[in-house]
């Protein structure tokens, strides 16, 4: 739980907090005054019958409680109570977000740039690392230091696997599985389908501060991250979970691959890998069919946009929508709706 507004001068403060029990302290003076708390809601618990959220208002003016369905509040999204005391109507209202994945934020007057990954918090290290991962600085959002302090804190965001990158020195390195991986000879990185032309080279400092991952040598298999091509062939695998996975010109594209990326490989290096089900849009993708429905491509499923004031409070672009096929939209997993600010 984060306190979002605690005034301690009046002694507003957390008494006691345990993974299932909060205990706070909020006291309310003449009806003008307030407190909004944010507390992180365990989506595994909610799945749990008769789960519930208690919330427990006690002192000598007051004596209220109540106990909220965790699986309803996940389905209403939005519950509001009023509170009588001494002839004073309170409110209180519970309202159940989720942030999609690879939101993009920011602190005001900060320069770092964290994106959101299921609830957590991932330092971008470099514009570089931003860009190679297909996201965009015009979709950063500022938000308080006190929303950003609610994250949990995740590992830096590295360049995206499949990145070949090299520093001051003459070594070559692969990322893959956010590991940076040595290529120890030539002959591994052409038979491996690599290109000397796509190698990016960054900051000493910055390599440095990527784990070591296993080297690469002549008899290594594709490693996780590669998009590969089987000479002579059209269809486009990545190789992602330790299987192969189909992959369209336009998911190509919204991942932001280039076709200079895609590396052509012999035959037996790719029957190695099992197929899985066809690469999906990347999250954070917004998308719509024929109808007039939109979209948000989140954890892999499609998460409906109810309004046009859902849709403008969470700051998307209409400009950023892509129209799909109807068949392809339909296959896609749904998931509960977004809810606005």
């Amino acid at each position: 739980m984060k306190a979002l507004r605690f005034e301690e001068k009046q002694g507003d403060n957390i008494a006691s907090q345990t993974e299932k029990e909060i205990t706070w302290n909020s006291y309310i003076l003449g009806g003008q005054d307030g407190v909004l708390m944010k507390v992180a809601l365990d989506k595994e618990a909610a799945a749990v019958k008769d789960a519930a959220l208690t919330i427990n208002f006690s002192s000598p003016e007051v004596n209220w409680q109540k106990s909220f369905n965790l699986i309803d509040l996940y389905h209403q999204k939005i519950v509001k109570e009023t509170i009588e005391v001494t002839g004073v109507t309170y409110n209180l209202v519970l309202a159940v977000t989720s942030q999609p994945n690879r939101k993009l934020v920011k602190v005001k007057n900060k320069t770092t740039v964290y994106m959101i990954e299921d609830e957590t918090k991932r330092p971008i290290p470099s514009p570089d690392v931003l860009k190679e991962n297909n996201l965009s600085f015009s979709n950063i959002e500022t938000i308080s230091e006190e929303e950003l302090e609610s994250y949990a804190q995740g590992e830096n965001l590295t360049y995206p696997d499949g990145t070949l990158v090299k520093g001051s020195g003459p070594g070559v390195y692969l990322i893959s599985e956010g590991k940076k991986r040595p290529i120890k000879s030539a002959k591994a990185l052409i038979r491996l389908g690599y290109q000397w032309k796509n190698i990016k080279k960054i900051a000493d400092k910055e390599l440095s501060s990527l784990e070591d991952g296993s080297s690469i040598t002549e008899n290594s298999d594709l490693p996780e991250g590669s998009l590969v091509q089987e000479t002579g062939k059209k269809e486009i695998y990545l190789i992602e979970g330790g299987r192969k996975k189909l992959v369209s010109s336009d998911i190509l594209k919204a991942r932001g691959y280039k076709s200079s990326q895609i590396m052509k490989v012999k035959e037996d290096l790719l029957e190695k890998f099992e197929s899985a089900e066809n690469l999906i849009y990347p999250d954070g993708t917004l998308v719509k069919g024929s109808g007039p429905g939109v979209y948000l491509i989140d954890q892999g499923k499609k998460r409906p946009i109810k309004s046009l004031e859902t849709f403008k409070s969470l700051k998307f672009n209409f400009k950023e929508v892509k129209k799909i096929k109807d068949d392809e939209l339909k296959n896609l997993a749904e998931d509960k709706e977004m809810v606005g600010e």
